[in-house]
């Protein structure tokens, strides 16, 4: 390992360890043993063990007999070494002869005294420091006892038990805890911990009483490559089906048992303390909440943490869990340039998130209905490329007839940025077409891949490259194209904003990493056209966002609504400068008002609900603050509506202070929801608030969570950053490679 212990408190580095271990792991894991259930009292009966009794200063032996309070375990591919932390130097405790008892090795744990090793090659290994061995291995064929009594010595199978085979022996990843009520072992007078093992054949949970049981899924390989346990005794994993036979889809969270949806990419929660079957099958479930930064759903996950956060190469993504319906919970993005706060259950937008404090100015192709053109050849020249398609002047549009085509479309923006594309079709007979940017074919707003049908398609692109349709089949014309400037959607459906006219990003607090939008007017500001993501009829919903303003007029923070008003919700600050969300039916207004003014020039956290049964509530900073109630509303459905950010549809009420962290959800939070988010969230908004991964990385390289001190460790090839909650406290500089451990401020990285 190359840096790399140290001591961290409150986010200050106090003083760098004496040495650098010179190894190249593929785990490490700092077992503090004064969290083991006696507290690491265990340490101080084991003179009758054989290791303890072992000739020290040796090759696998230090100069130290009783184990250490604090052991940095570091796992290589061909060996494992046990490290003495309560030492700064971090001299060798123990470690055994490459190859004598664990090989291809991907992973340790310790719990109790017990040391777990996973390995590809067939099994996993387990050595009970406080019984003093032998090492016990579980595989697909069963439980094996094995003769060597020595840390660094296998010996030879005495017995095999097959009633406790893995479900495959192919181990990626093992994790321990302790559950309550667990029974006591005679033989080291310690609770039993239960071992939860990710396998290429699914998760064998090796329960206390010593029985395996499995989880296996319904259908395709059972890759689980991952494996943790979440502080309420859930088991938190991560499975792939490398057949890519369901495609690469969304990635969720789900509840064990569940069988309702399927994916290739998914995150799984087992209870192991309700009365569930440990034998069923599991799925994938798209509804929520999502786990990916949504730039990349078939990102590659490379770290889960015992929080519930995952690492992956498009960055971090941390859950907050909600029982009893886990696609009710809370996700949050951390990247390099955005953090999306919290995005409640079933999230249909998170906007204003980034920490770009370029100014955003309207630009590119605008609308164009081809009337500019008096021919082909002038529409060359503004850029179009025509294959095997044909410019129509008589009718200002370019036809296709099935033949193989490709219209290649000019953009006017620079390579990279976000845009948003609205295409028109008319004269549609038959076959379909695709849009592709830079070669990649895009989804619509509604989720349609083809060109189809007479109307309207609106698409989203993170990046603008070479943009163009494709069609091997279409019998249609094309009426118009619009190409503009968008500001980036960051929750799973990645929709975007057009900018009109120019907004104003500046930081949100002196120092700090996100940024807040203004200067909104008739001709500034954000839209997004027709989305039927947020026509939510006559269910229940909610929006919520952070403002700040001293206007003594009525700010719209957003509408959604069309002209002639029909209809529409928003949330808005009144004229007596409180607080407002409003839900209009086109027969029924119902707002709730807050009581007392938001006009404080300072930030502050609204949230509007509306509950499907007819009431409507507005919560400032995490209280419920005014509400309205009556009957049901008829449905907000409204296939003409636009949503407005910062001004409403006709222009009139523009929103004349900041705005940031706008969100949207087909889900209502709970109270206690709607107080974390505004907890957690409000420490963004203070003077050098850090918000993202330290560095230009989105890849996370490993995670730890440091149950004493609750950070979180994030490794990136830029450094580790370190989270209290949603903020970054600490940063180091020295690239992370595979693994972080961290217990009580103590962090060993590789």
């Amino acid at each position: 390992m190359t840096d790399r212990a140290f001591k961290v408190k409150n986010g200050l580095e106090l003083g760098a360890y004496a040495a650098t271990i010179a190894d190249t792991a593929v785990d490490v894991f700092v077992y503090d043993t004064s969290r083991d259930s006696d507290g690491g009292a265990w340490r101080h009966r084991t003179q009758h063990t054989s290791w303890y009794n072992e000739t020290l200063d040796t090759a696998t032996r230090g100069s130290r007999r009783e184990f250490p309070a604090v052991a940095v375990i570091v796992a290589e591919s061909g060996q494992v070494t046990i490290y003495d932390g309560d030492d700064p130097s971090l001299p060798m405790w123990a470690t055994q002869a490459p190859g004598t008892v664990v090989a291809n090795v991907k992973a340790v744990t310790a719990r109790n005294g017990l040391v777990s090793v996973a390995s590809t090659s067939g099994y996993l290994a387990t050595f009970n420091f406080v019984k003093g061995g032998p090492w016990e291995l579980y595989d697909a064929a069963g439980f094996d006892t094995w003769s060597g009594v020595l840390w660094s010595s296998l010996g030879s199978q005495i017995n095999t038990d097959a009633s406790k085979a893995l479900v495959n022996g192919f181990v990626n990843d093992v994790a321990m805890t302790v559950l309550p009520n667990a029974p006591i072992d005679s033989a080291t007078g310690l609770p039993v911990p239960t071992i939860a093992v990710a396998t290429d054949g699914g998760v064998s949970v090796i329960k206390d009483d010593g029985t395996v049981v499995d989880i296996t899924a319904t259908v395709g390989p059972d890759n689980v490559y991952y494996i943790d346990f979440v502080e309420d005794g859930k088991i938190f994993f991560y499975w792939s089906d490398t057949s890519g036979s369901a495609g690469y889809g969304h990635n969720g969270v789900i509840a064990i048992p569940d069988s309702d949806i399927s994916s290739s990419y998914y995150y799984g929660l087992s209870d192991l303390l309700e009365d569930y079957s440990y034998s069923t099958s599991f799925s994938a479930s798209n509804d929520g909440p999502t786990a990916y930064p949504s730039s990349n759903n078939s990102s590659s996950t490379v770290a889960l943490s015992s929080k519930r956060d995952i690492g992956s190469n498009t960055g971090l993504s941390r859950i907050y869990p909600f029982y009893p319906d886990i696609r009710d919970s809370l996700v949050a993005y951390t990247t390099s340039t955005y953090n999306t706060g919290w995005m409640n259950g079933d999230i249909k937008l998170a906007i204003l998130s980034d920490t770009d404090d370029t100014d955003l100015v309207a630009d590119g192709l605008g609308y164009d209905d081809f009337t500019t053109y008096a021919d082909q050849a002038a529409a060359e020249t503004a850029g179009y490329v025509f294959m095997s398609c044909t410019f129509d002047a008589a009718n200002d549009q370019v036809d296709f007839s099935g033949l193989t085509a490709v219209l290649e479309i000019p953009t006017g923006l620079t390579a990279g940025v976000p845009a948003i594309v609205e295409i028109t079709v008319s004269n549609y007979v038959s076959g379909g077409a695709a849009v592709q940017n830079s070669f990649v074919s895009l989804s619509a707003f509604d989720g349609s891949s083809l060109l189809g049908a007479n109307g309207t398609s609106r698409f989203y692109i993170p990046s603008i490259g070479s943009l163009r349709i494709v069609t091997t089949s279409l019998n249609a014309s094309i009426d118009a194209i619009s190409v503009k400037l968008a500001d980036a959607d960051r929750s799973v459906n990645s929709v975007g904003l057009i900018v009109n006219g120019t907004v104003t990003r500046t930081a949100v607090a002196t120092g700090a990493d996100l940024v807040a939008y203004s200067g909104f007017s008739a001709a500034n500001y954000l839209e997004q056209p027709y989305n039927s993501d947020l026509d939510f009829g006559t269910g229940d919903f909610c929006v919520m966002g952070w403002v700040k303003t001293s206007s003594a007029g009525i700010d719209r923070v957003f509408v959604r609504d069309s002209v002639p008003t029909a209809q529409n919700f928003s949330l808005y600050v009144d004229a007596s400068g409180k607080a407002a969300f409003l839900c209009d039916d086109d027969t029924t207004v119902r707002q709730a008002v807050s009581s007392g003014s938001v006009n404080s020039g300072t930030w502050l956290h609204l949230c509007g609900v509306y509950d499907g049964a007819g009431g409507v509530f507005i919560y400032v900073d995490g209280i419920l603050a005014g509400s309205a109630t009556g009957s049901s509303l008829l449905t907000l459905d409204n296939a003409s509506a636009t949503l407005i950010i910062g001004n409403q549809s006709t222009g009139t009420l523009p929103f004349a202070g900041s705005l940031a962290l706008i969100r949207i959800s087909a889900t209502v939070p709970s109270a206690d929801q709607i107080a974390k988010i505004y907890e957690d969230e409000k420490f963004l908004f203070q003077d050098g608030a850090q918000a993202t991964l330290y560095g230009a990385s989105d890849a996370v390289t490993a995670l730890a969570h440091d149950p004493v001190t609750d950070l979180l460790s994030v490794g990136t090839s830029a450094g580790r950053s370190d989270f209290q909650g949603l903020r970054r406290v600490n940063n180091t500089t020295n690239a992370v490679g595979t693994a972080i451990s961290a217990v009580d401020g103590l962090i060993v990285e590789e």
